[in-house]
């Protein structure tokens, strides 16, 4: 034994030496790899900063050539129906007098200039004969009188106009023999053209300009409204759409720019957007700082904790001599002896052995958990304890249980708290509810359920990603929880929904100032660098205990369907329960399962609505019209179902349904013998969504044999026009396969020349509302007239709906349209009763 310590010690000290070199080591390569990880960090942030921005002034040119689309083209139709009204008048052309009637806008301000440079007609009170042939517009028609819409450069306005910039449209008139004879001008001013962007959310830096093709700047917005951000020359776009980084050397304030450019079709205009790289990444300067403060603060914390291990290293060989020595001693001590020992302290500790040990010899077995606090000379903790009787005797045990009771403890914490925001969770809820509600009984007092769900918090994830969603989900539970009284609770319940229990309240009234706070809370929480112009909002639903509800289920239900109602209502607001709001929430429920066992069950039938040519009466072609023939209940009309079946998708295999019944009683016809006519299917635009339709009429025109131009389809005019409401390529495919299209109640909307022609449109369907005043109301036959006019100017057959009168069939006839329908013609019918009228003669 003398002679193994010393060994022992030499050996010790050898392996120390290379353990502490290897700790000063691995501290210098720990501290390197934490540096080498900031700043890599730091670059993909930074990278995903400019992406970011690249994304946004994207969708800002985008957004820009969409509007200014709208605008131009609106121009463009309102100068076609001027020429085509002076082309073809039979009275004179009184601007003036359209204008009173409604039905120019009072931004827009046409003239009527004839072949001699007079201004004729206009809407500005411009006085009769002024001259205006001197202008540069003017001449180029004269000279080039069949051009087309000429957009001229921003310049300095007369008359009216004086002191203002306008932008000047034009369009020469022809004579029957396409000499030049005048022009129509509509002027603008620059400033009405600007009102496609909120300037509000560009930052100093930041714009977004309309250019001509060739570079010359037509209009802008620019942050702060400064022009040093500007080019300084005209720029080039040498593509359709695109974006790059543009240098500093080519503003005027010498800032590097991401810009993003995009063709306006049909028009020589481009929509561009820039956007301050500076801007894009100013914010990320403290963040930057604070990474490498927490690299060079981990970085010190670990050479500390390198030369610290070294420190211990070298106590470790006198650590492991000593152990050696007490290792020896106490084999020495109880070697070859067979008791056990143990030492016991005098304290109060001894009456509750005491209390345990006779328990043990009463029960025969015990077992039990006591704690053992900080302080003690023993270790703190939990420990388990066992004590078995044996004959006279006990033997006991105990473990250390602080461990596990520690990770029990911290996962039903965790069961109970939404890892995001470290609120209670619906975990939490369930299990407080019922108690509060018990206490609320026993003092007498109301308790209230405020369900808050954030508006519109899908686009935050969309645009900007979810990390921005979950950052905005933990600020917007900060300014709640800050809004909420001591004793009201916070509960997360699950993606951007909250819900908050007040506690303790005498009246419903008592919750409004509340609600009013947390609105306020929440529209505070915004932050241009965060949210990017995004301003959260949200809808809250309240139910109050007991008026609304007697039990947890029935409160969250009622809470749930007030906060739909506020939704509903227009959001960023709060309601209180109503019952009347959540029957018809139940009844849209109830109506929706039906819908979809009578699809399953097929209880729907097809009533067809002949259409007659104006001007000779005959048969011309059908619209399909569907009906519920609900059990016990007769025919129900489509304006009870319909809305139903587009809120709940059912619409799609609803419509399968449709083209089905169409094109199999065009085959029972068929094989009947009865004159064949087109018939016209009413579309959703959710059915445009994929190919589904594409598919279904393929397949079913192909089952029934039965060529394409036998069937139609209708979209309404709103649904057609909506940015993302209609695949545009589907319609394209449609109209390829021979199957026209047709818009239904036009008039509604708003809709323009570009996208009529670029869908190739065969049918427009005037809306019944102006038809119906047509008798008594200027405005309504002034705009029959337009739209007459510019399906004739574009191929483009016209349907009047709901003709009724004798009187409104003459007016039509008149105007030159070519199709009617309504009950004048014939009510729907169903299908039995079709064959007699395909020959008929209907005036």
């Amino acid at each position: 034994m003398p002679n193994l310590l010393p060994r022992l010690d030499f050996n010790a000290l050898k392996k120390h030496n290379r353990s502490v070199l290897g700790w000063g080591l691995g501290g210098i390569a720990l501290a390197a790899i934490i540096f080498v990880i900031a700043l890599f960090k730091i670059h993909l942030d930074r990278k995903d900063l400019l992406d970011k921005a690249r994304e946004e002034a994207i969708s800002r040119s985008g957004t820009a050539a969409e509007q200014v689309s709208r605008l131009v083209s609106q121009i463009d139709q309102l100068s076609l129906a001027i020429k085509y009204q002076w082309e073809h008048r039979a009275v004179p052309l009184d601007l003036d007098e359209q204008y009173r009637q409604g039905v120019f806008e009072k931004t827009i301000y046409p003239v009527v200039i004839n072949a001699k440079g007079y201004a004729v007609s206009s809407t500005r009170q411009l006085p009769k004969d002024t001259f205006m042939g001197d202008l540069p517009f003017f001449i180029k028609h004269s000279q080039d009188p069949k051009g087309g819409l000429l957009i001229s450069a921003p310049t300095d306005g007369r008359g009216g106009f004086t002191g203002k910039k306008i932008i000047r449209f034009s369009r020469p008139f022809n004579r029957p023999d396409g000499s030049f004879d005048g022009v129509v001008l509509i002027a603008i001013e620059v400033n009405y053209l600007n009102r496609y962007y909120d300037e509000s959310r560009l930052l100093i830096g930041d714009f977004v300009g309309i250019y001509f093709t060739d570079g010359l700047l037509m209009a802008s917005h620019s942050g702060g409204g400064s022009v040093k951000s500007f080019y300084r020359m005209p720029p080039s776009f040498p593509s359709y759409q695109g974006n790059a980084r543009a240098n500093a050397d080519q503003f005027i304030d010498q800032r590097t720019r991401l810009i993003s450019w995009k063709r306006i079709d049909n028009y020589p205009l481009v929509a561009v957007a820039a956007i301050d790289e500076n801007n894009s990444i100013a914010s990320y300067a403290v963040t930057q700082l604070v990474y490498l403060g927490i690299a060079g603060g981990f970085s010190v914390l670990i050479l500390l904790l390198a030369a610290g291990g070294a420190y211990t290293q070298l106590k470790h060989l006198e650590r492991l001599r000593h152990e050696s020595e007490v290792q020896s001693t106490f084999r020495l001590a109880v070697d070859g002896a067979h008791e056990a020992f143990y030492m016991v302290q005098p304290t109060k500790a001894l009456q509750s052995l005491r209390d345990f040990f006779s328990k043990v010899l009463k029960e025969g077995f015990v077992e039990d958990e006591f704690h053992v606090a900080h302080g003690k000379r023993h270790a703190a903790g939990w420990f388990q304890r066992r004590g078995i009787r044996s004959a006279n005797g006990i033997a006991v045990t105990i473990r250390d249980v602080s461990e596990a009771r520690q990770q029990t403890e911290t996962l039903a914490v965790m069961a109970r708290t939404d890892s995001l925001t470290g609120l209670p969770n619906r975990h939490w809820l369930n299990d407080y509810i019922p108690t509060a509600l018990k206490h609320a009984v026993e003092k007498n007092y109301r308790m209230a359920l405020l369900y808050v769900d954030l508006d519109n918090f899908k686009d935050i994830n969309d645009s900007l990603g979810h990390k921005s969603g979950d950052e905005l989900i933990v600020a917007i539970a900060h300014s709640l929880g800050l809004a909420l009284r001591s004793v009201d609770y916070l509960v997360r319940i699950g993606g951007d929904e909250f819900l908050i229990v007040i506690n303790d309240i005498d009246d419903i009234a008592d919750v409004i100032p509340i609600a009013d706070k947390l609105l306020n809370a929440i529209r505070l929480e915004n932050s241009v660098a965060q949210w990017r112009g995004f301003i959260p909002q949200a809808s809250i639903g309240i139910s109050v205990f007991p008026d609304h509800g007697q039990d947890m289920d029935t409160l969250l239900r009622s809470a749930d369907a007030a906060m739909y109602q506020a939704k509903s209502e227009g959001k960023s607001q709060y309601r209180f329960y109503n019952e009347e709001f959540a029957q018809k929430i139940r009844d849209r429920i109830s109506t929706e399962r039906a819908l979809e066992l009578a699809i399953q069950n097929d209880e729907f039938i097809i009533y067809y609505q002949p259409r007659a040519f104006a001007q000779s009466g005959e048969f011309a072609s059908m619209e399909a019209l569907i009906r519920w023939r609900k059990p016990g209940q007769g025919l129900i009309s489509p304006a009870e179902f319909i809305p139903v079946a587009e809120k709940s998708r059912l619409i799609i295999p609803l419509g399968d349904l449709v083209i089905r019944k169409v094109c199999q009683q065009l085959m029972i016809w068929r094989e009947q013998g009865s004159l064949l006519r087109p018939v016209s299917i009413n579309v959703s635009a959710l059915q445009l969504i994929d190919d589904g339709l594409r598919q279904s009429l393929l397949a079913n025109l192909e089952k029934f044999g039965l060529p394409a131009s036998l069937v139609a389809i209708e979209l309404t005019e709103s649904s057609m026009l909506e940015e993302t409401g209609v695949a545009l390529h589907e319609l394209h495919k449609l109209s390829e396969m021979g199957i026209e299209l047709q818009i239904d109640d036009f008039g509604t909307g708003y809709s323009s020349l570009s996208k009529l022609q670029s869908l190739d449109i065969d049918v427009v369907k005037i809306d019944q509302s102006f038809v119906y005043k047509l008798e008594t109301d200027h405005q309504s036959r002034a705009l029959c007239e337009t739209i007459v006019s510019i399906g004739r100017s574009l191929d483009i057959a016209i349907v009047a709906e709901g003709v009724e009168t004798m009187q409104q069939l003459k007016i039509l006839q008149s105007m030159g349209c070519d199709e009617v329908q309504g009950y004048l013609i014939s009510r729907p019918v169903p299908p039995e009763e079709i064959p007699a009228l395909v020959s008929k003669k209907f005036f």
